[in-house]
């Protein structure tokens, strides 16, 4: 999301995904702007669940100063570091309060399609085990709940570099009916005009 404070105009940041130096060329469209529209919102109904009541200790306090850009200004700095110590409660600080917060409604526009429910892929009984642990281990710390909905996709498991497993779930076939919102540019669309 993009912000009008200049005289009409707005910085925008650019990352190169890159292992080289890209130039962009002068007035090179490098990208497309769209107003905002409501169906692009993520509404958040009551913030008041999801700040930490609790008198901040050392321990506990978030070392914002960590977090905020040396490029600031001194007063920028100081108001950015206030609003993130006084709303450290949507931070996770254990992997245990990832909980997911309940008063945030997300939407997936699908239009008129039908909805799509696939099976679960075949597994050894050990990753149907891991499959297992993983959901329960969500469910008992909010991040997922029961669901009855006509929709799913199936599970898949992810080998590691170290070993262990990423828990991940196969969204293609929901991604193909999902009305697109935003048009984002494609790096090859992007490097081929360069």
């Amino acid at each position: 999301m993009v912000s009008t404070y200049r005289n009409g105009k707005s910085d925008v940041w650019v990352t190169n995904l890159q292992f080289r130096n890209q130039i962009i060329p002068r007035g090179m469209c490098i990208g497309q702007a769209e107003p905002l529209n409501e169906g692009h919102l993520c509404v958040i109904s009551d913030t008041s669940g999801c700040l930490d009541d609790q008198q901040e200790t050392s321990e506990s306090r978030m070392n914002c100063s960590l977090m905020v850009s040396p490029e600031l200004s001194d007063e920028q700095r100081n108001k950015l570091s206030e609003l993130l110590r006084k709303f450290s409660g949507l931070f996770t600080k254990t992997d245990k309060s990832t909980a997911a917060k309940t008063n945030v409604k997300h939407r997936i526009f699908t239009g008129d399609h039908a909805p799509i429910n696939q099976r679960a892929y075949r597994v050894s009984p050990t990753e149907r085990h891991i499959i297992h642990e993983e959901v329960q281990k969500m469910l008992d710390e909010g991040i997922v709940q029961p669901s009855e909905s006509p929709w799913s996709s199936p599970v898949v498991l992810v080998r590691k570099k170290d070993g262990s497993w990423r828990f991940c779930v196969d969204y293609r076939k929901l991604n193909s009916v999902t009305k697109k919102t935003f048009i984002l540019c494609l790096v090859l669309t992007i490097r081929s005009t360069v």
